[in-house]
């Protein structure tokens, strides 16, 4: 009879948690936590504190212990602005820093700079869920995970290592990034890709040689620094420099899984490249393939943010010349939307373009991207991260 009692008892109870004028999920409310969306359970989710104050965010519990946040909270907490793209990905972009998630894919995109995140995003209700670790130190936010567990994160400016980045110093290093050409290429940047700094690795008689080239041809005098697969520059006093023959020569590497890293800081004429994985142990000497680089391009006419009065519906495009390009083609998109408006093709660095379709009082892009004979990339305008060559029209 009592073990009936008990049967009967636990069904009752069953049946009442189950029942909908009986939710169990606003226990998580009372806690502060988001409440159960389409069967997903965020109970166990960390507590989230930003700067010591207690925020709500739509969080799920992932592999390895990490935590997915949905990327529309981050853009409430206003850490940036989230752009979605014709592809399914999501891009946070936050100042010069551009993170670009998909789907599924660990393979994540922190301006030109390819990482893998710690766990993939994934659609959880609906919501387009991003780690949240990954997030605080692309950006150069401090996270620290207890075990209650809370997730403390603090949004206070780091200090940014000098172009030359000492050992000791372990923050988030942000390369500088292209200013606007003037009479020449200005040697000024801000930041272009974010290389999460690890700690320096102890002792080591590995090696790697290998090559640098543009358009196919060996290019000199091209600094060049060593990054793990996850983007970690590694050590921070390791850097090399291009003969005139384009090849270079790290000695002394202890064992591990590097990049060979050109970036836009060092080299302000070229895009920012990385080569293979080169993994490396007992003495041994690692061949990566040849990095080949891309040309960065600068707006000769109009200048960014100038002003654009069409004759006859058509205006002059100029651009700075590309080194065995064959071919420079020429687009135009609406800023706001990113719709293309109208593109063209030229086998020089500047065209008259059709910009009838344009309106005036709206901002709009151009963009400029050379291949050589072969159709290989040899050079255009600045990426994301980069400020773009915007204009509109004068008014009439």
């Amino acid at each position: 009879m009592t073990r009936r009692r008990s049967i009967i008892w636990l069904l009752t109870v069953a049946i009442a948690c189950a029942a909908p004028s009986a939710p169990c999920a606003p226990q998580n409310a009372k806690r502060g936590l988001p409440q159960k969306a389409r069967g997903v359970d965020f109970a166990h989710s960390p507590v989230v504190l930003v700067d010591g104050r207690l925020v709500t965010l739509a969080t799920v519990s992932a592999r390895d212990g990490q935590t997915l946040v949905w990327i529309r909270d981050l853009e409430k907490l206003g850490w940036g602005r989230v752009e979605p793209r014709r592809d399914g990905s999501m891009v946070l972009r936050s100042g010069a820093i551009a993170i670009r998630f998909t789907n599924g894919s660990a393979r994540t995109m922190i301006n030109k700079l390819a990482v893998d995140a710690p766990a993939p995003p994934k659609i959880v209700a609906g919501k387009f869920m991003v780690p949240l670790q990954f997030v605080c130190n692309s950006l150069g936010y401090s996270f620290g995970l207890t075990a209650r567990p809370v997730a403390n994160i603090t949004t206070a400016s780091v200090a940014r290592p000098a172009a030359q980045p000492t050992p000791s110093q372990q923050t988030v290093y942000r390369p500088p990034r292209y200013q606007p050409h003037q009479s020449k290429p200005a040697n000024r940047y801000r930041p272009d890709a974010t290389i999460l700094q690890s700690q320096r690795p102890q002792g080591g008689n590995n090696r790697i040689t290998g090559r640098v080239t543009f358009a196919g041809a060996p290019t000199g005098g091209v600094r060049l620094r060593l990054i793990n697969p996850k983007g970690a520059l590694m050590p921070a006093d390791k850097s090399a420099s291009t003969d005139n023959e384009g090849r270079y020569s790290f000695a002394g590497l202890p064992d591990g899984e590097y990049r060979v890293y050109a970036y836009v800081g060092d080299n302000p004429d070229y895009f920012n490249r990385a080569s293979n994985v080169i993994s490396l142990s007992n003495g041994s000497e690692g061949k990566p393939a040849d990095v080949a680089l891309g040309r960065v391009l600068h707006p000769l006419n109009p200048p960014v943010g100038g002003k654009v009065t069409p004759v006859d519906g058509k205006a002059e495009f100029t651009c700075s010349t590309c080194q065995s390009a064959a071919k420079y083609s020429f687009s135009i998109v609406e800023s706001s939307s990113k719709t293309n408006m109208t593109s063209a093709a030229s086998t020089e660095p500047l065209i008259n373009m059709d910009i009838s379709s344009l309106q005036p009082g709206r901002e709009y892009e151009w963009r400029v991207t050379a291949v050589d004979d072969k159709g290989e990339f040899v050079g255009g305008n600045p990426g994301a991260g980069m400020p773009a060559w915007t204009f509109s029209l004068a008014a009439p």
